[in-house]
């Protein structure tokens, strides 16, 4: 699991929330990342779990853009990087 997944699984658990992807479906995200040419977003960024993937699997030029409703969530998750 690359260090940056682990940092959100583990915020996840701390935080008690049960919505983060599964590892499988988070190795699709990073090989599906690995493709795209100049940007990629998602919605629903919960602890950084799936993003996390995504920003391992996208290549540095990438621009990753994620989206949280829940502000408490959402600038605990913005510590993880």
């Amino acid at each position: 699991m690359p260090p940056l997944v682990a940092r959100a699984v583990r915020l996840a658990e701390r935080l008690a929330f049960p919505f983060s992807c599964r590892p499988e479906q988070g190795r699709l995200l990073q090989t599906l990342a690995g493709g795209v040419p100049s940007s990629v977003a998602e919605t629903g960024t919960g602890c950084g779990v799936g993003l996390a993937w995504l920003v391992t699997g996208a290549s540095p030029q990438v621009r990753v853009i994620s989206v949280e409703r829940d502000a408490e969530r959402a600038d605990v998750m913005a510590d993880l990087t």
